[in-house]
Parts: structure tokens; sequence; C-alpha cells
């Protein structure tokens, strides 16, 4: 009676083991969410834009993504340090003045700044939905009308 009862205990520890560890392999994602490729260029009425910031916000909850133009205008997002992409899903965007440009000294190089219009330095005005795969994102924006 009790090799039946410590037998039924084993097998029943056994099903809630094997049941945990099935049920918990699928919680989460240890390397994060599923990210696609983001690629793009950065115009004020035709015109490249480098050293801009851009901003991939997530509609629904989630991790922001972020990228930087080169001289021609060109980004590419980063989730993260290690991770290049946006999660997938709606986003909304914004893009921010480009950082100053500056010699090894730090001082400030002059001329050749681009201002960002206010309007495209929110959340709001810019969308994106991120498809699986490889995404290129275009933003031309219009210093016309602030």
């Amino acid at each position: 009676v009790i090799g039946d009862f410590i037998m039924r205990i084993s097998i029943q520890s056994w099903f809630v083991t094997v049941f945990v560890s099935v049920t918990m392999s699928g919680c989460g994602n240890v390397d994060g969410p599923r990210l696609a490729t983001v690629t793009g260029k950065v115009t004020v009425n035709g015109k490249p834009v480098p050293r801009a910031r851009i901003t991939f916000i997530p509609e629904r909850k989630g991790s922001p993504s972020y990228g930087g133009t080169n001289a021609d205008g060109v980004y590419r997002a980063m989730y993260n340090q290690n991770r290049a992409g946006a999660e997938l899903g709606k986003h909304n965007v914004i893009i921010e003045n480009p950082e100053p440009e500056t010699d090894d000294a730090g001082n400030l190089i002059s001329g050749g700044g681009f201002t960002i219009p206010e309007k495209y330095r929110h959340p709001g005005l810019l969308k994106a939905d991120i498809k699986s795969g490889s995404n290129e994102v275009d933003f031309a924006l219009d210093a016309t009308n602030n």
C-alpha cells in the first residue's frame, strides 16, 4: 500500500513537472520580442538631414527603437545596443533636430544646420506600420508649414 502511494505521488510529480516545463517554455522570449529590420531616409524639403534622431514608439505596449541619420539622411533603427530593428506593429514616430556638429576639441562647427519642424518632434503626426522582414520607411518632411 505504501509502495503504491509513493508510486502515485512520483507519477503525479512527474506530470506536474512536465506540465509546468511545457507551459513555461512558451512564456516570454529570452532574446526579447520579434523585430523587423527598419531603414530609410529623412529629408526636409527634399534635402537629406544629417545627424537627426529618429524614434519608433510602439502604439501597443513595447519598447521604442532609435536611430540616427548619416550624412545622406539614411538611418537604421536599433532596438538596443545589440539588436537592430523595431517591434512588429504600428508605431508613432518622432524625428528630432540633428546633434550639433563639433570638432575634436568639442567646439561647435557653424553652418549647414537643419531644424526639424516642431510638428514632427512629437508623437502623432508620423506613423509607421512595421511588418515582418525588411521595412524601408522614408520620411519626406515639409518645413513650409510649421
